[in-house]
């Protein structure tokens, strides 16, 4: 049965540069479209490295982005899939004063 998908916010500033990068960014595209996978297999197909896709896989993952599929794998095989979340950013602060307006009236 498939996990429910959550809300996560992102308010951390190790977590959006971790989101921020475009091979990353690459990573949770191809995950979520098509299903988990290896660092191996994500190399392949977005034409990286293996040790680079494995760090970035890795980072995702410590900012709960990315986490281990389960029931998949065998040895060391380690397969990925995109964490079951929606992602949005804090609500900015409400500002004293409105937008457009100026303050010295």
């Amino acid at each position: 049965m498939p996990k429910q998908r959550q809300i996560k916010e992102i308010g951390d500033l190790g977590a959006l540069k971790a989101l921020a990068h475009p091979r990353r960014q690459q990573i949770l595209e191809h995950l979520a479209l098509h299903g988990p996978a290896t660092s191996a297999t994500l190399a392949r197909a977005l034409e990286l490295n293996t040790g680079a896709t494995s760090y970035h896989l890795r980072e995702l993952g410590r900012h709960g982005f990315v986490e281990a599929a389960e029931g998949t794998g065998k040895g060391r095989e380690r397969w990925w899939q995109a964490a079951p979340a929606d992602l949005c950013f804090p609500r900015r602060p409400s500002r004293t004063r409105r937008c457009g307006r100026s303050s010295t009236r």
